[in-house]
């Protein structure tokens, strides 16, 4: 393994070992790297008291090298593929997320924001280039006929004029952007709160289906990841640091 696989490994593992948008784990990445710092959470030596009790507990369910590598094939066997600041196609605007802080917050879970260390990404578009034009659409699952109607007509219009929709792929305003900008032939992208082998709703499965070359899809999490409370407020996040 070279160089630049060992820190795509490290990247991959560090996600499995802390929740995508943990500033401990950022803050350690971009002073010693990847490959360090995951070495430096494997051997006990986090200077976080939580992240060293999180980073234990989540090594009882396996090694997180081994788990790495194999999230690393079974992307490759779903058509998924990793990207990461080392690669060209990484949205550099995501680097806004850092400084990104929400306002009474009272759960952990609300205030890391940090920017992930890699995507999952399916779509045959280069990621950043498919986000280098983008706007983020997003709203409630039980939305109204009318703000449905609204997300749509956005979606469409902004596909028109070549920006690319992002959004969270979810029912409501997110299908209703979704829906518009696949109309109009554009290009839309949905963020995930779980792996890109799962459907998130599950009706959701057939608009990721649909217009191939249209469609991209990225997370911040594994495959088999499922969809749990705590993905969605760093899912959200997404689209807003994806689009400028």
């Amino acid at each position: 393994m070279n160089a630049e696989e060992e820190r795509r490994l490290a990247r991959v593992a560090l996600t499995w070992l802390a929740e995508p948008g943990t500033r401990a784990v950022h803050r350690l990445v971009e002073r010693h790297g990847p490959v360090a710092t995951l070495d430096l959470l494997l051997d006990g030596g986090s200077p976080d008291g939580w992240l060293h009790t999180t980073v234990a507990a989540r090594s009882t369910a396996g090694d997180a090298r081994a788990v790495a590598a194999e999230a690393l094939e079974r992307a490759d066997r779903l058509g998924a593929r990793l990207v990461t600041p080392d690669d060209e196609e990484w949205p550099t605007q995501v680097a806004s997320l850092a400084e990104l802080r929400l306002p009474d917050v009272s759960r952990r879970v609300d205030a890391e924001t940090a920017p992930p260390l890699c995507f999952w990404v399916r779509g045959s578009w280069p990621l950043g280039e498919a986000l280098d034009r983008s706007v983020a659409v997003v709203g409630a699952r039980a939305a109204t006929g009318y703000g449905q109607h609204v997300a749509t007509e956005l979606g469409y219009g902004l596909a028109e004029r070549d920006w690319t929709v992002v959004s969270g792929g979810a029912f409501g305003i997110d299908a209703a952007a979704h829906r518009g900008a696949l109309t109009a032939g554009g290009l839309t992208v949905a963020v995930l709160a779980c792996g890109l082998d799962r459907s998130w709703p599950p009706l959701c499965e057939t608009r990721s289906k649909t217009a191939p070359g249209s469609v991209g899809a990225l997370t911040p999490g594994p495959s088999r990841e499922v969809p749990r409370r705590a993905n969605h407020p760093n899912a959200c996040c997404g689209p807003g640091g994806q689009s400028p």
